[in-house]
Formats: structure tokens, sequence, C-alpha cells
């Protein structure tokens, strides 16, 4: 009756410290809510008002720069003022250091000045090296826009030759229309702002931040995420699912229609905070929205509140110990002697009970003292079939267990029981150990030991003992079998791989491919084999780099593809991957086998026979064979709604009189002479061709019919103002045409030839444009 009100009383107490400790944790936890919550607010405000001060101040440079003095000059025709503006264009990106590129386009998209930032050390682009991008979007959306308005790309990653440069180069785009002071369109001005400065600034200032401080752009994607892995989703094919829309589609779904807004839910606090230019009305942007979110985990917030409670836990279970400590006292001392002889009647009955359990199973049973030896108080009988040994052996003290326990793991088994009487483990432990049976042999054990104490606080041990030995040999067996898969892959002088056909794991690589993909010292770095050859987070894919392992599960058939691998200096190789399935009983594909072979220096010799097959050994140009392919591969694809693609054929007048002259070393040259100060005239996508003789050919793309003819005149007149080498003054006659829709090669060759043969006939050094009419000059 007394335990009964002992535990009616005990209980009563527990349950109002319950009730109170949960009321002062439910306090706890709404003002650690409503702290995080304030924080992050304040700091979705600071980080807006920062972002947006960044971009009114890249706006404020533009404008600045469409009021220069010098680019009226330079609008105006003055003399020098070209260089003019381009030295206060240079001065300006070394001051500001945030602008990649700064350039001024005329109303038809080509550039006249080009500044490049160079990581610090601005340089002004060469005329000969300006490009038109007329059909480039920052330049279109701007060149119509009204006085005082300004286009803002989206901030996305730059590309340069239809790829995505490396590393990685964020880059948000500002244009703004110029006109001069009678109100005339003149052209365009272009920031290239380096995006990474807004993407740093936004990190270092968030790193006291307690949560994720992420920045998304219109479309949910992360531009600064939850890892660099989240990042850019959307311009990567195969990573358009990570966007924070997927992540949070309830959190996303929530912040439309609102500017700035809060909520949580079982993942945690959000906060966000819209973004976008200022003076919306004179900001043309396309995607230039950006989304501020702030992010506190559930487990955040969980942690705080298991800080705060530290303290307070500790408190309530002294006092509840206290409580039940005083509760136990008084209800305890009367019933004392019947608990006792309670204890030990189920002990008694324990071990009987044990030892009818195990002694006719393999689980041998053993009670041992805490004494020197470990003398047995208690082993099951079925110790003589398992081991061996009588049970009266080690309860006449003739054997403890000490003796039985191989010599060698005496150590283990010493601190395993330590461990548990100290207290630094619980009250039950187990462990793999060796001992010696009677007939001297040595088996493996696995041993499940409990500590317990009798009446008087006597420590003793039990613990019921298996034989594991043939677990132990066969694990022993595939360890081995393992090594020597592992030895005989190594022998292959190949890198070769052993990869999960499902998720892409490196199982095994042999010590080529380590040496070969990975820096010394650099192994555990291994996971996936794309991770490991290609260095990208994300598996190959697409016709220029094809996967075998996607192949393999598609045919089921062994798959072989060209590679590009990158060493573990980062090092360009290329490697012939052989890839081979490895399939169970049912057919299904476990594993894949890859052998990588070395094929870079193959691959650069058939390169380098091709530019000999190519490139005119004299002048280092296209050939004529290369150009007649190159041609080839336009006129297929030319489009007419393109931009036009024009030829001019120009050969040197009299070039046999320099031959007979000076000698045919001196007419050499000349011709290398000429290649050189014609290609100081072109652009850097000009295709400059050796057509024969002293027969020269040049294709320029995105060009009209005035375009063509004024750069071949430009290119006549800067070849006879040259003073060659001992030949002196030379002069040469050009050929000029368009390809149209209706030309075949053999239609546009012989139309070119055509104005170059007019031109000779008229008394050269002249330039003939050969479209819809005879035209000379």
């Amino acid at each position: 009756m007394r335990i009964r009100k002992f535990i009616l009383l005990l209980t009563l107490a527990t349950l109002l410290f319950v009730s109170i400790y949960s009321a002062i944790t439910y306090n706890q936890l709404e003002t650690i809510r409503q702290q995080l919550a304030l924080e992050s607010q304040l700091m979705a405000d600071q980080q807006a008002a920062s972002l947006r001060g960044d971009i009114r101040d890249v706006i404020s440079d533009l404008q600045f720069l469409g009021k220069q003095h010098t680019l009226h000059a330079f609008l105006n025709e003055i003399s020098a003022a070209r260089q003019y503006l381009a030295d206060d264009l240079v001065a300006f990106s070394r001051e500001k250091g945030r602008y990649d590129q700064i350039r001024f386009l005329d109303q038809e998209g080509m550039e006249q000045v080009r500044v490049n930032y160079n990581n610090g050390i601005p340089s002004v682009t060469p005329e000969s090296g300006l490009q038109s991008k007329k059909h480039r979007y920052y330049f279109a959306e701007a060149a119509d826009l009204d006085p005082g308005k300004l286009y803002v790309s989206p901030l996305d990653l730059n590309i340069e030759h239809r790829q995505i440069e490396v590393p990685l180069k964020p880059m948000i785009r500002f244009s703004l229309p110029v006109f001069s002071k009678d109100g005339q369109r003149k052209g365009v001005f272009i920031l290239n702002y380096l995006g990474q400065k807004i993407l740093d600034h936004f990190r270092s200032s968030t790193t006291a931040f307690p949560g994720h401080a992420l920045l998304l752009n219109q479309e949910s994607y992360y531009l600064a995420g939850y890892s660099s892995d989240t990042e850019w989703g959307f311009m990567f094919p195969g990573k358009k699912e990570v966007n924070f829309k997927n992540d949070h589609p309830d959190v996303w779904e929530a912040t439309k229609g609102f500017q700035t807004g809060q909520l949580q839910n079982a993942d945690g606090i959000f906060t966000y905070a819209h973004l976008k230019p200022e003076q919306p009305e004179a900001v043309k942007c396309q995607s230039c929205q950006w989304l501020i979110m702030l992010h506190v985990p559930q487990s955040t917030v969980m942690a705080r509140l298991e800080e705060q409670q530290e303290g307070l836990a500790s408190t309530f279970t002294i006092f509840w110990l206290i409580t039940a400590a005083g509760l136990w006292i008084v209800f305890s001392n009367r019933h004392k002697r019947i608990v006792v002889e309670q204890r030990v009647q189920a002990l008694n009955q324990s071990i009987h009970n044990e030892r009818d359990l195990f002694v006719s199973g393999p689980t041998v049973v053993v009670k041992r003292r805490d004494a020197f030896g470990w003398p047995l108080e208690y082993v099951s009988e079925n110790i003589h079939p398992e081991l061996g040994y009588k049970p009266e052996q080690f309860t006449s003290r003739e054997l403890t267990y000490a003796s039985i326990v191989a010599p060698e793991y005496i150590e283990q088994v010493t601190n395993m029981l330590n461990r548990m009487r100290k207290g630094e483990a619980s009250d039950t432990a187990s462990g793999q150990y060796q001992i010696v049976d009677a007939e001297g042999q040595h088996r493996w054990v696995q041993e499940h030991a409990t500590l317990l104490k009798d009446e008087k606080g006597e420590v003793f041990f039990y613990g019921y003992i298996n034989d594991i030995s043939s677990l132990k040999e066969a694990e022993e067996a595939l360890e081995q079998a393992r090594d020597g898969l592992q030895t005989v892959v190594d022998t292959i002088a190949d890198p070769t791989l052993v990869i999960d056909a499902e998720n892409y794991q490196l199982i095994m690589a042999n010590d080529s491919a380590l040496k070969t993909y990975l820096k010394a010292g650099d192994l555990s770095r291994l996971t996936t084999c794309h991770e490991l050859s290609h260095k990208s987070p994300t598996p190959c894919e697409g016709s220029d780099d094809p996967c075998p392992i996607r192949k393999i599960r598609e045919t089921g058939m062994a798959a072989s593809v060209v590679h590009r691998h990158f060493d573990g200096d980062g090092n360009e190789l290329y490697f012939e991957v052989s890839a081979t399935p490895v399939k169970d009983k049912d057919g299904n594909i476990l594993q894949i086998i890859e052998s990588h072979r070395d094929i870079t220096s193959r691959l650069r010799k058939e390169r380098r026979l091709h530019a000999l097959a190519t490139t005119d050994h004299l002048t280092k140009i296209h050939n004529r064979l290369s150009f007649d392919e190159l041609l080839d591969r336009i006129i297929s694809k030319h489009n007419a709604d393109e931009m036009g693609v024009g030829l001019i054929m120009f050969d040197i007048d009299h070039f046999k009189r320099i031959n007979d002259t000076f000698g045919h070393d001196v007419g050499d040259r000349v011709l290398q002479e000429l290649v050189a100060v014609t290609q100081e005239t072109t652009r850097r996508d000009d295709v400059l061709a050796r057509w024969g003789g002293e027969e020269f050919m040049l294709m320029v793309s995105n060009i009209n019919a005035q375009g063509i003819k004024r750069m071949a005149d430009q290119l006549r007149q800067r070849i006879s103002q040259h003073t060659f080498t001992t030949a002196g003054k030379v002069t040469v006659s050009c050929g000029v045409t368009l390809l149209t829709a209706k030309d075949s090669k053999e239609s546009l060759l012989k139309r070119v030839d055509q104005a170059l043969y007019h031109s000779k006939e008229n008394g050269r050094n002249l330039t003939t444009l050969l479209h819809d009419e005879l035209t000379d000059d």
C-alpha cells in the first residue's frame, strides 16, 4: 500500500514538474522564434538596401559616362577624341574596379571603343579587334530606347565561344542609348558589371547570419544558394530542376504579390525581400528582378532552445531527484528487506532460466566475479560440447575465465569490462576476441556482457558467448578475394575503374587511375567517376561528351567513346574509354568496368598533320584546300535572312616583275609582309587564305555590300601605303562580292574572280564590286 502511495505521489510530482517545464519551454521557443524573425527581417532590409545601392551606383556610373565631354567630342568627330575617350575609360575602369568591359557602340552596333578590365590592368582594344554587336541582345534592347532610359540584363554567367566561361564569371550588362546635343541617336554605352562583386559582398555581409542567406532570380534559381552545387541551375542542362521553387514550393508561392514578407513552417523561418532597379519607368529589364531569401532552419531554432535549456533542464532534474529521493526515503525503509529478498530470488530465477535456455544451445553463459583472473561463479553446461571444457573445471577454480582468453586479447577484454565498471559505457557491452579451446585451438567468439551488482554491492559480469569462427573465416576469405582483385586491377597499365552502374559511385580504382587523376595525398576524394576524371559534379552527356555508362544501361552492350579528361593538376588529356558491363545471373547490370587508353599524343599528332595539310607553308594562313572546305560549310548553313557573307579576292599587281627584279626570296618576303598588313586591317573573325601564287581570298561575315567594298578599299589603300622590305611600294587589285541565297560555291567563286579580272583590266590598284550589277572604282 505504501509503495502505491509512493508511486502515486511521485507521479503527481512528475506531472507538475513536466507541466511547468513545458510551459517555460514553450515561452522560450516563442521568444527565440521572435528574435530570429527580427534578426532575419533586419538582415533582409539591410541586404536589400545594399544591393539596391550597388545597382544604383552602376546606373549612376553609366549616366555619368553618357555625359562625358570626351564622348561628345568623339561624336562630333573632333581630332584625337577617340584616344581621349579611351584614356578616360581606362582611368574610370581602374578606379571603379568592377567592370569587366566598358564599350561604346555606334548606332549600327559596331564597337568604337572597348576597354577590358584585365584583372586590374585595364587596356584598350585596338581598332582592328573591334567587333559588330548589332545582333547581341544587350545592344538591340537599348538601341531604340528613349533618352534617359536604360536597359539592365539578367544576372547570369558569361559565355565565350558558346560555352560557359570557366572559372565562372557572373555578369550583368547595363546599356544606355547615347544622343548628341541636338537629340540625334548616336549609339549605346554598355557596362559589363562583374556580378561576382554583388555575390561576394552578399556572402561576406551575411556570414554572421544564423541560417542560410539565399539570392534568387525571378524564376527561383539560386544565384547564391545553400551550396555551390545548387547555384546557376538555369545555365546548366542537367540542373534545371535545382531551384528554390522545387525545394520549397509553398514558400515560393507565398512570396508572389508581396514586396517583403515572412512565414514559418516545419522547415523553419523564411524572410524575403524582392529587389529590382529603382525608377522602373526609366529602366527596361529582362529578368533583372531578384529575391533575397533568408532561411533559418528548424534545427537552428531547436539548437538555440537546447542551449537555453541546458541550465533549466539540470535545475528541474535536480529538484525532481531531490523530490523522488525524499519520497523514496520515506517509503522504502520498511520494505528494504523485502525488496532485497525479491531481487535475490529474481536473480536466482534468472540464472536458472538462462541455464535452461542455453544449456542445449550454442550460446555459453558465464557469470564471473570482478576479481583477478575473473573466476567463474557459474558456467552453462554446454561449454563442454562447444569448447571442450567441463563446467567443474571452472567452479573448482582449476581454470579461470582469463586462462582461456588468448593472451593477445586479454587487454581488450579488460578494457571492455573496465569501461562498464567505471560508467564510461552502459551496463552492457559487446566485443569479438579469441579464446583457446580444450584442444589448444584458437576460436573467435562474440561476447555480450552485462554488469550487475548483488545486494552487498559486489560487481559481477554475465557473459553470453557465441562461436563466430566460421563467420570470421568467411570475412577473411572475402577480404582476401577483394585484395586479390585490387592487386589484379593494379597490374593493368591503363587507368581502370569499377563503377556502380546506378549512381556512378567508384567501387575500385587502380594505381594508374589514382596517379593520373588525383594529386598525391588526395585519395580520400574518391566519389564518382565524373568527379574523378572530368572534375565535374554532374555526369557527362550530349553528342560531344557521350556517357558510356548511360549507353550501356540503354543497350546492355559494351561501349567505347573518346573523352576529354583532366589530370590532378588540371591538365587536359584525351582518353579512349572502353566500358564493359558486369551482370548478375538474371542479366541485371550491377557494375561497369572502364579502361582508359591515353590517346593524347596521337590526337595531337593528328591535329599537327591536319594543320600542315590545311595551312600554307609560306604565309602560315589557310591554304586553298582549307578555305574551300570552310566555304562549303558556310554555303550549306547560310540563311538568306542573316547578315551577308562577303568575299574579297585580291592579288599583287606586277608580282612577276618583283620576282624578276629582286629574286624569289624577296618575293616570298613580300607575300609574308602582305599577310601581316592584311591581318592588321581585318577583324578577328575574318578568314584569310592564300588562293595560289600571289592571289589571296578574304571571307568576311556580318556585312553588307557597302561594308564589304569599303573594307576592300581600306585594305587596298593600307597595302599601297606600306613600304615593303627591299621591294618598296606594292599595290593590289580587289574583286568583291556577296553570297546570295541562290549561290553555289562555283557561282560565288566565278563572280568574285570576274570582279578581280575587271579590276585588272581597268588599270589595277582598283576595287570592283560584282553583286546585282558591275561597279568599279
